[in-house]
């Protein structure tokens, strides 16, 4: 191990630290690294909420001045001409600067972590982010979070990268940077986790958990300490008048199941149309071609539409309603402006929209209810809230989610029964029409497939490189006569022998039952080349192991060969390694790669696997340098490093083959030879650093001086 690695380790154990039970246990406990490391990307999450917010909050007051154009104030022919200068500067953006030319949003995010192990373009969010900023900041009917939820995930992708962290937890890491760019731009802690693991992760396993939170807390953290203490929605107080208000929140909730659905169809069918668009006029002026849209909707009387809208509908919530007629115009006129924001492809959110749409709704209910029984009913504002929460949650299959951001948003757990009625009625109306969420539809549209359980998506994390072996590999030349062949299979515990020319080109393999039914007679003139089949199925290192294991299925082998990009033969792939894969990732149980035998060697051996201790490993240690012809009661690794030495492999000079011997105390070490260790993680790091260190020297010198007979 190089110095670098060596002074890392050196620094990972400092000698008071480990000492205290406390720091040690978190320091080998991997949810407890990921809870620190989910800290530090929710603080990035935070930071993107902030940045974004005030590019886009500026460039409004720039353009329209005035962050809140849906509380009108802005002049008309500005109404028209914002929106479309915006449009022209997000499509221009993203159509010279975007190597896909399009936004990435809340489904990439979901893409991200489903199927692409957590790896999102960090050059493309950003892009994306400048976009959308620019088009809301003009006036465009669509959200924040979109944006801010993709900018935070690609920066946790690219810390991800920067610290190495293995390919099974980026996608976590993604998810909760996710809840520290949502946690910092609402102020909701509590719903921003359960976003992540509810919207983007669909799992709620406490690997998934701990660093969600951290990332939420350290997001929250953040947006309160740069845009201030205070939620997105200033809600007004909820109250339940009357026990049978109830039933009327259940109609409610229905109503508002197919807004939810109008709203997925509208969408649907903008992105359509836009495609039909793209063949008109050039991409980059769809955006200014919605700007005008957008425009002269608000133009002609319903400035409320543009932005994301939360200032008006803090009014209407509060009471401050302008009469029914106009709030029935007005959520006709919102669905189409968002329709053809979202169809333009800038970037914008879908989550704003919807709790606009929602909380009209569910005025216009309640002003209705409060007519029919005004001793019975609250306040319109009242429907409005919940309302609100039951067209996000429907759209976007997020029950749980939005009933938290509610009631931290209203500080009041008095709106939880009624939202959680509403919320299943709406839920239950639009999953029997449409059994997909907004982001799912989008990403199928795309051909993207994201249903996939946990189980899956860690068998697809993982790929064949992670688990192959390169080291007792039989081989063979397509003219070995069938004498070699033979030798190879009964003289060494192997199933298959692999068939390869001079230049380590793979041809096919020998299985041992092949070599079985010609053992009965003899058969001098076969070659290994008449014997070979090549029907075995052959794997990559990058091929996922949930692509592989049908493949152990389909050809009834124990292991299959891995080839390179040229056909070479570099390693072989064991049923059983993707068996204890599968054990350690999914079952989260460490399984010990090599074997416990039981019984003479001539007869069918038992085979039993250890399941090593938490915070433990075992690992092969290369003799080299100053381990060089030393014993084992010389070197006294046990006493020195901590570490069990489980065998020791000899290198056979005339065969350049390693022979597997126990572990004595007398076994003089040569180069090339092999230790098997057992011990802590860090303790077998240092092993492997001070191998090459002159330190080992005198500490061989001290030990042997101690030496006791």
């Amino acid at each position: 191990m190089s110095k670098p690695v060596e002074r890392v380790t050196r620094l990972l154990r400092p000698p008071g630290l480990l000492a205290i039970p406390l720091v040690e246990a978190l320091t080998k406990n991997e949810t407890a690294r990921l809870m620190g490391v989910g800290a530090l990307i929710g603080l990035l999450g935070g930071l993107a909420a902030a940045a974004f917010d005030l590019v886009a909050t500026r460039f409004g007051r720039l353009l329209l001045h005035t962050s809140e154009p849906s509380l009108g104030g802005v002049p008309t022919w500005l109404m028209v001409v914002g929106p479309v200068v915006g449009g022209l500067m997000a499509g221009l953006i993203l159509h010279y600067l975007s190597r896909t030319r399009r936004p990435v949003g809340i489904p990439d995010v979901i893409d991200a972590t489903s199927n692409s192990q957590g790896e999102m373009p960090l050059r493309e969010s950003l892009v994306s982010a400048l976009a959308a900023a620019f088009s809301i900041g003009s006036g465009h009917s669509g959200g924040r979070e979109g944006p801010i939820v993709a900018l935070s995930g690609a920066l946790s992708s690219a810390a991800c990268k920067l610290f190495r962290i293995p390919r099974s937890r980026v996608r976590v890491l993604v998810a909760a940077g996710a809840a520290g760019g949502i946690a910092a731009s609402f102020n909701t802690p509590l719903g921003a986790c359960f976003f992540a693991l509810e919207i983007i992760l669909g799992n709620f396993a406490m690997d998934c958990v701990a660093p969600v939170v951290a990332a939420s807390v350290a997001g929250t953290m953040v947006g309160q300490a740069i845009m201030g203490n205070r939620v997105a929605l200033e809600l007004p107080a909820f109250a339940l008048q009357h026990p049978s208000e109830l039933l009327l929140y259940a109609l409610l909730g229905v109503l508002c199941g197919g807004v939810a659905l109008g709203f997925q169809r509208v969408l649907i069918k903008a992105f359509d149309l836009r495609g039909q668009l793209a063949r008109r006029i050039p991409p980059a002026l769809i955006p200014a071609v919605a700007g005008l849209g957008v425009g002269a909707l608000a133009a002609v009387g319903f400035p409320q539409i543009m932005g994301n809208g939360y200032a008006f509908l803090e009014h209407i919530l509060h009471g401050r309603h302008p009469g029914v007629l106009f709030l029935l115009a007005l959520l006709g006129a919102k669905l189409l402006a968002t329709g053809i924001t979202l169809g333009a492809r800038t970037g914008p959110g879908t989550f704003a929209p919807t709790l606009f749409l929602g909380a009209v709704t569910g005025t216009l209910f309640g002003i209705a209810v409060n007519a029919l029984w005004p001793g019975v009913t609250e306040s319109a504002g009242a429907y409005g809230m919940v309302g609100m929460g039951a067209v996000v949650a429907a759209a976007t299959h997020s029950p749980i989610t939005t009933t938290l951001m509610l009631f931290e948003m209203t500080g009041n757990y008095a709106i939880v029964p009624p939202l959680l009625i509403t919320l299943a009625l709406s839920g239950i109306l639009y999953a029997f029409v449409e059994d997909r969420s907004i982001f799912v539809a989008i990403l199928e549209r795309r051909g993207v497939r994201v249903d996939r359980g946990r189980e899956e998506l860690v068998m697809y994390d993982l790929h064949v490189a992670d688990v192959m072996r390169k080291d007792g590999i039989e081989t063979v030349q397509p003219d070995a006569p069938f004498s070699e062949l033979a030798s190879h299979i009964l003289h060494r515990r192997i199933q298959d022998v692999y068939v390869v020319d001079r230049d380590g080109k793979y041809h096919g393999l020998v299985d041992i039952q092949d070599i079985k039914r010609l053992l009965t007679a003899p058969h001098t003139d076969i070659t290994a080349a008449d014997v070979e089949t090549h029907d075995a199925p052959v794997l990559r290192p990058s091929m996922p192991l949930a692509d592989a294991v049908p493949l152990f299925f389909r050809s009834d082998l124990d292991e299959l060969p891995v080839l390179n990009a040229e056909g070479e033969l570099i390693a072989i792939l064991k049923e059983r390694d993707i068996f204890g894969a599968y054990h350690r990732e999914v079952l989260r149980k460490d399984a010990l790669m090599a074997r416990i035998q039981t019984s003479p060697a001539d007869q069918n051996r038992w085979k039993n696997f250890l399941e090593l201790p938490d915070g433990y490993i075992m690992d092969v240690v290369e003799v080299d340098g100053q381990l060089v012809g030393h014993t084992l009661r010389q070197l006294r690794l046990p006493i020195r490093f901590h570490v069990t030495v489980v065998a020791v492999s000899i290198l056979d000079p005339e065969t350049s083959k390693h022979r597997r011997l126990p572990a004595e105390a007398d076994v003089l070490l040569k180069r090339g030879d092999k230790l098997v260790v057992m011990g802590p993680v860090l303790d077998v790091l240092a092993l492997q650093a001070a191998n090459v260190d002159h330190e080992v020297t005198e500490m061989v010198d001290r030990a042997t001086h101690l030496e006791v007979d």
